[in-house]
């Protein structure tokens, strides 16, 4: 058997691919979806799929790919919210323990090119005794300042210094609908927040990796590989406490 980029050690022979899957949206959860599978190699992905209030279509999908697709589903009836089903999972201790990586979908983002997955794997090589830790397409948010006051409450801020432009706080950060991030960093760094709910995360996400001492990697410019946000927005909008006051940058998608 000859040797490919997944079996790189720092890759370990697959991916973990999760997807996020809401309400009743049956042929954008069935596009997504089977985009990913044509896309990638059963031997080096597991994809886990969790639902919050799917329609019937999508549960019967989800149902009839079980073991020959997707390897584990996590249904619910409530709209858990987007942040809370990523801590579970990462942390689901029912479900096996996830790879090295994790690759992140949300539902409306769309596998465009092919080559995705074998050159995501390329990126997380590149990433082998580096800073990095993410890898995905680069926004740029100017933080507020109570939202400055509410990262230094938090565990993970370790006083590390933000950049500034116009002697504002700035971060950059992947935008939510598609990234991959090496799954112990995500668990060292308590990633995401457990204050999280459902809009603001990627950003914060971002400062995490910032406060741990890591990077990201650039991946994905111009939705070359898989295009996010494809389709127009849904489900809940809401604010944190502390995020009231978040001034968007225009490459920002959230």
């Amino acid at each position: 058997m000859t040797d490919t980029v997944f079996d790189h050690p720092t890759i370990g022979g697959r991916l973990s691919i999760v997807v996020l899957m809401y309400g009743d949206y049956f042929p954008m959860h069935r596009e997504c979806l089977t985009r990913i599978l044509d896309t990638t190699p059963v031997a080096n992905r597991s994809i886990r799929v969790f639902g919050n209030q799917i329609c019937h279509e999508t549960s019967v999908m989800l149902a009839r790919l079980m073991g020959s697709g997707v390897d584990c589903s996590d249904i619910s009836t409530v709209n858990r919210k987007k942040y809370p089903v990523m801590r579970q999972a990462l942390r689901a201790r029912a479900l096996s323990p996830l790879d090295r990586w994790l690759v992140w979908f949300d539902d409306d983002s769309i596998v465009e090119d092919d080559t995705w997955f074998t050159k995501l794997a390329e990126k997380i090589v590149e990433t082998t005794n580096t800073r990095y830790k993410m890898i995905g397409d680069l926004a740029e948010v100017t933080f507020a300042d109570s939202q400055v006051r509410w990262m230094h409450s938090r565990p993970w801020y370790h006083g590390l210094p933000f950049m500034t432009r116009n002697e504002k706080p700035i971060m950059w950060f992947c935008p939510g609908g598609f990234w991959a991030m090496e799954t112990a960093t995500a668990l060292a760094l308590d990633i995401p927040d457990i204050d999280l709910a459902h809009n603001g995360g990627d950003y914060m996400i971002g400062a995490q990796i910032w406060q741990g001492g890591y990077d990201i990697m650039p991946f994905n410019a111009e939705r070359k590989y898989v295009r996010t946000s494809a389709y127009p927005r849904r489900g809940l909008n809401e604010s944190h406490t502390a995020m009231r006051g978040w001034i968007p940058s225009k490459n920002a998608a959230l």
